[in-house]
C-alpha cells in the first residue's frame, strides 16, 4: 500500500555542520509462536538500530526542504509528487471521506458517505478513505471489537443507533491511539507497557483469549479485503451489546 515514511525537521546549521543525525532503522524480527491447537501465531518484535551516521550520508532521504533556518528530510517516500496548484484540488485529495482526526469531525457527511456504500461489509467499509479517511488496518479492527460488531456484516443492515456509535467511536479510537503512540487498549495497572499482545483488543492477537470474556481470537484472511481480527463470542453476529469506550480512559501524560 506504500504507506511508509517520515519527515524529521533539523536547524539549519545542524545540518550544514553534519551534526543531524537521522532517525534510528527500524527492522521486525517476526518468530511464529506455536500454540496448543498447533495453528500458532506470528510474533513480531520491535528493534532500532541506532545510526551514527550523518542526515547528509543516510540512504534513506528522498526529499530535501531548505529554509533560511531549518531544513526538512523526508526518508523513504515511496511516491513523492509536485504540483504548482492547490493540492486540495488534486483528486486524490478531494475524494477522500471527511479526516477523523480534525478537530471536529463531519459525522453527517460520514453519514452520508455510510450510505452510499453501506452494502459494503463493515470490515471492508473501514478502510475505504472515500467513507472516513484516516482508518488504518489496525483501527479497523479495534473499532469493530469495542462495538462489538461481526466484521463482515453490510454496513446498510446495522440499526441506525449502531450507525451512529459506529461513526462516533470511530475519532475517538484514533484520537486516543494517535495520543498514546499507537495503543489501542488502555494499560492496566501493574502492566508493562512494552508488550506488544497487551496494547491491542483483538489486533494481532490471534489464538490469545479475549480480555472481555476470554473467547479465543480469530484471524480472518479471507471473508474481507484485508486481515481481520476479532473475537468469536463478543462479535458473534447475534452479539447486540458493544464495550464503552473513552479516550479519558487512557492516562495520558
Amino acid at each position: 500500500m506504500m504507506m511508509w515514511g517520515k519527515w524529521r525537521i533539523y536547524k539549519r546549521v545542524e545540518y550544514d555542520s553534519g551534526k543531524a543525525k537521522p532517525p534510528p532503522r527500524i527492522i521486525w524480527n517476526r518468530k511464529l509462536q506455536k500454540s496448543k491447537s498447533n495453528s500458532g501465531s506470528i510474533e513480531n518484535t520491535l528493534v532500532k538500530n541506532k545510526t551514527t551516521e550523518s542526515v547528509q550520508n543516510d540512504s534513506r532521504t528522498r526529499l530535501i526542504l531548505v529554509t533560511d533556518t531549518h531544513d526538512a528530510v523526508q526518508y523513504n517516500g515511496p511516491i513523492l509528487q509536485f504540483t504548482e496548484d492547490n493540492p486540495l484540488h488534486h483528486e486524490s485529495i478531494t475524494r477522500l471521506g471527511p479526516d477523523a482526526l480534525k478537530s471536529k469531525f463531519d459525522v453527517e457527511k460520514a453519514k452520508e458517505r455510510l450510505k452510499e456504500r453501506g452494502n459494503m461489509k463493515s470490515a471492508d467499509l473501514l478502510l475505504d478513505q472515500t467513507f472516513v479517511a484516516s482508518i488504518g488496518n489496525k483501527y479497523k479492527s479495534e473499532i469493530l471489537f469495542l462495538q462489538k460488531l461481526w466484521p463482515f456484516k453490510p454496513a446498510n443492515s446495522l440499526s441506525l443507533s449502531k450507525q451512529q456509535r459506529l461513526l462516533k467511536s470511530i475519532p475517538s479510537v484514533l484520537k486516543a491511539g494517535y495520543l498514546s503512540a499507537g495503543r489501542t487498549r488502555p494499560q492496566q495497572e501493574e502492566e508493562p507497557s512494552n508488550k506488544w499482545e497487551s496494547r491491542h483488543w483483538v489486533f494481532r492477537r490471534s489464538g490469545r483469549p479475549c480480555w472481555v470474556c476470554g473467547a479465543k481470537i480469530v484471524m480472518d484472511r479471507k471473508s474481507s479485503s484485508r486481515v481481520t481480527f476479532w473475537c468469536s463470542r463478543c462479535q458473534s453476529r447475534k452479539n447486540n451489546c458493544m464495550l464503552e469506550y473513552r479516550v479519558g480512559d487512557f492516562k495520558l501524560d
